[in-house]
C-alpha cells in the first residue's frame, strides 16, 4: 500500500516554517549511521533530550519531523502554543524538543508535530518518529540503500544534469525526479517513506499503453479521503534519468501528501538499488546505482 506516512506529511508540509531547528551542529563535518529498516523505509536511531535511542524513519516525503504521540507524552515535550495544525488532519499538536541527536549530528530547539504512529503500523514495527530529510539545510543527507548506511555531511551537490542529478522547482515541497513510462514523461515525488515502487496518478491509466488490465489492489485512507490503488504492467520501458527500471508492474493512485493535485511517487522498491543524496538547500537530488 501507499505509505501510511502520507497522513503525516499533509499536516507536516504546512508546518515547515515553524519546525526548523534553531541550530544544527555536526562534529567532524560528517556522521555515518547504520540504516535500519521498517517495511523498506530507512531508519536511524536517534536520541531526544538525551534519552533513547528511538527508531525514526528518515523520510524525503515529509518536510518536518514528527514524533509518536505516546513518546511525546513519555518525554513530557512542551507544547508550542499558537502553532497551527490544519483542520481535518490527524489529531496532533506541535511540541518542542531541546535536542534530537543522530550520531554526532544534533538538531537543537526544534518544533515537531505529534502523530499516532503506533496506530499506523502493525506487527510491532511502529517507529517512534519520522525525521524529515529536509531538516539539514546546507548539509547532504545520503541514503545508501545497498551499503545500509545513512550519512549526513557538510556539502552541496553539483549542477543538475538530467541523468543522475536532478533539480526541483522552488514551489515544490517535496523532491521530484523525471520518469519516462512507455514513452510518456512526467515528474514524481521521490519518497523514501513509501514502500512501493513507482506510483502514477490515475490519469496515466489512459495515457500509458498497458500490457495487462489494471486491477485494484488496495485502498489508501488519509484525512483527505479514501483513494483506490490499482496496478498494471506497462507495455514499454520505464526510465528514471539515465537508469532503466526493472519493474514488473506500476501502481496508479490519486493519493497525495496535501491538497494539491497528486504527483505520484517513487519508493523503496526502486530506491533499494541506489545511493540517494539529498541537498535540500539547493533543491537537488542525486541517484547512483
Amino acid at each position: 500500500m501507499i505509505s501510511k506516512l502520507l497522513v503525516i506529511s499533509m499536516g507536516a508540509c504546512m508546518l515547515a516554517q515553524e519546525a526548523r531547528p534553531e541550530s544544527f551542529a555536526l562534529a567532524g563535518g560528517e556522521t555515518s549511521l547504520p540504516m535500519l529498516d521498517i517495511g523498506g523505509r530507512p531508519v536511524a536511531e536517534v536520541r531526544i533530550n538525551g534519552k533513547g535511542p528511538y527508531r525514526f524513519i528518515v523520510d524525503t516525503g515529509v518536510h518536518v519531523t514528527a514524533v509518536d504521540s505516546g513518546l511525546a507524552s513519555e518525554l513530557a515535550l512542551p507544547e508550542v502554543r499558537g502553532a497551527k495544525v490544519p483542520e481535518g488532519e490527524a489529531p496532533s499538536v506541535v511540541v518542542r524538543a531541546r535536542e534530537i541527536r543522530l550520531g554526532t549530528a544534533a538538531l537543537r530547539d526544534i518544533a515537531v508535530i505529534t502523530a499516532p504512529l503506533a496506530e499506523m503500523f502493525s506487527g510491532g514495527e511502529a517507529p517512534r518518529g519520522v525525521l524529515g530529510a529536509a531538516s539539514f539545510p546546507g548539509y547532504l543527507v545520503v541514503l545508501d540503500y545497498p551499503g545500509k548506511r545513512i550519512v549526513i555531511r557538510k556539502g552541496a551537490l553539483g549542477a543538475a544534469d538530467g541523468r543522475t542529478t536532478f533539480e526541483y522547482a522552488a514551489n515544490k515541497l517535496l523532491p521530484m525526479v523525471p520518469v519516462r513510462v512507455a514513452g510518456v514523461e512526467t515528474q514524481v515525488d521521490l519518497d523514501s517513506g513509501a514502500p512501493m515502487g513507482l506510483t502514477l496518478p490515475m490519469k496515466f491509466l489512459k495515457q500509458v499503453v498497458l500490457a495487462s488490465e489494471a486491477k485494484e489492489v488496495g485502498r489508501a485512507r488519509t484525512p483527505a479521503g479514501e483513494f483506490s490503488i490499482s496496478s498494471a504492467k506497462v507495455d514499454g520501458v520505464i526510465e528514471l534519468g539515465q537508469y532503466r527500471l526493472d519493474l514488473a508492474e506500476v501502481s496508479f493512485s490519486d493519493v497525495a501528501p496535501g491538497p494539491a493535485a497528486p504527483n505520484g511517487n517513487i519508493g523503496y522498491q526502486v530506491l533499494r538499488g541506489f545511493r540517494v543524496t539529498f541537498d535540500s538547500e539547493n533543491r537537488r537530488i542525486r541517484l547512483e546505482r
